[in-house]
């Protein structure tokens, strides 16, 4: 679990990693998601998602539904490629699902 958000501190991932839980250690992949989704919800022009599976820590199921979900209008995803086919059917699943997304798509 990832620390505390109200110890969050901007850049902080680039800084030292802590074995006290209430601090920044390594395991936290956005620190203010909510701050990314608000920005990216005022653009007006494509938006593009960039490692939003985290070097293979968050599955592509949650990852491109997220991604889309919050405004993404195209996803950059590095793969193996095995992963091609399973990765292009997942991302047509979830564009075929997508539900609640607020921003309108642009491309």
């Amino acid at each position: 679990m990832a620390h505390p958000r109200k110890n969050r501190v901007p850049f902080e991932v680039d800084g030292p990693k802590h074995l006290d839980h209430n601090k920044f250690h390594d395991n936290c992949f956005c620190l203010f998601p909510d701050k990314t989704t608000a920005f990216v919800e005022q653009a007006k022009v494509p938006v593009m998602g960039f490692k939003v599976l985290a070097a293979g820590a968050i599955s592509p199921e949650d990852g491109f539904k997220w991604a889309f979900q919050n405004g993404a209008d195209f996803i950059c995803v590095g793969m193996f490629d095995f992963q091609i086919v399973n990765d292009v059917n997942i991302t047509i699943d979830t564009l075929n699902n997508l539900q609640g997304r607020k921003r309108e798509w642009y491309g």
